[in-house]
């Protein structure tokens, strides 16, 4: 009501956050199911309410100043909103000026993306750091649960300096448009860490934090220190069966790729989040480009309505009258395609 979102500032690791999320999802998930029944029932005005409601909370959830799984939660709704406007719009019977409201209440998207620019701020400011710190003051503590030295792996000031850097890149591209924007955007993010070709970062980080915070096991956790504790034990004087004997293969691998890579952890923690940006970057320019077909759909409707016939083009007076501008492409950064001919945007 009050236009206004805001994710828990400190609820990333015990639920809360995330609970928020869902409770959203489940929240828009019943105003569909409502919209659509009224639909059915004939209350066009009603249900467009309900999906102009729903899209604003997919809004108002992308500006939250939440990490990335808040702006994925926010992509659904908002196309989830606009799944529901297409539908009823195609409808017949919708009267004029039920279309003419949603079109009023869509707002036209920008070629750049402010919101996920923020989302990667957060997904930086709020996950990321706080991560990397804690594993720091974990290993530094006198219970460490760590089953070796974590200060051996990583280094935590260059780990935050590539992690920043990295972030830094990723909202300058959600702010970009596609000539501008880096192309290659994988290779271009891989450059700031080394880890070998075809490696997964996340089944190395579970290698090397063998036993976490995340779920310790004081039996593992003695065995890798009775491991370090040898040194590289030779692995002929342990069973083939033998779980230590698969432990030490974990740390010979573990001390092969440390000299190699000091930074090991660290590069494997900014790793992690290297595959999210292109798909972050995919779902937005898909949800702009939902919104500009949609907003260009419920015009050539209402052209239609009040003049009889499909315009011929989007830059009709009858159209842009409605629209503005027409609506970009965000790939060509031209005008949207539209045919009459074949029906379609």
């Amino acid at each position: 009501r009050s236009g206004q979102f805001e994710l828990p500032a400190a609820g990333w690791l015990d639920g809360e956050h995330f609970n928020t999320l869902v409770g959203l999802m489940d929240t828009t998930r019943l105003k569909v199911v409502v919209a659509r029944g009224q639909a059915e029932r004939g209350a066009y005005a009603e249900a467009a309410r309900e999906f102009d409601e729903v899209f604003k909370m997919g809004r108002l959830t992308a500006a939250g100043r939440g990490p990335n799984s808040a702006y994925l939660i926010a992509v659904a709704i908002q196309f989830r909103a606009l799944h529901g406007m297409r539908w009823l719009a195609s409808r017949e019977g919708v009267p004029e000026e039920v279309l003419a409201g949603m079109l009023r209440d869509l707002p036209a998207p920008m070629t750049g993306d402010t919101q996920l620019s923020q989302a990667f701020h957060a997904e930086l400011t709020m996950v990321v750091v706080p991560q990397i710190l804690e594993i720091e003051a974990l290993a530094a503590s006198p219970t460490n649960p760590f089953p070796f030295s974590i200060s051996r792996v990583l280094d935590v000031s260059h780990t935050l300096a590539t992690a920043a850097a990295f972030f830094r890149r990723c909202e300058r591209n959600a702010l970009g448009t596609w000539p501008d924007r880096d192309r290659k955007i994988s290779d271009d993010a891989n450059r700031l860490v080394t880890l070998a070709p075809g490696e997964c970062p996340d089944e190395m980080i579970q290698k090397i934090m063998w036993n976490t915070f995340l779920g310790q096991d004081p039996t593992e956790a003695k065995r890798w220190r009775r491991l370090q504790r040898f040194g590289l034990m030779p692995l002929l004087t342990l069973s083939p069966k033998s779980e230590e004997r698969d432990a030490a293969r974990q740390w010979l691998f573990m001390e092969r790729r440390r000299k190699k890579q000091p930074n090991l952890l660290g590069n494997a923690i900014v790793a992690s989040v290297l595959s999210l940006e292109p798909g972050l970057l995919r779902h937005s320019v898909e949800t702009r480009t939902a919104v500009s077909l949609t907003r260009a759909y419920l015009a050539v409707l209402l052209v239609r309505r009040r003049t009889g016939a499909w315009p011929a083009t989007l830059s009709d007076p009858d159209v842009t009258a409605l629209l503005g501008q027409p609506p970009v492409d965000l790939f060509s950064m031209q005008p949207l395609r539209y045919s009459r001919e074949k029906g379609m945007l």
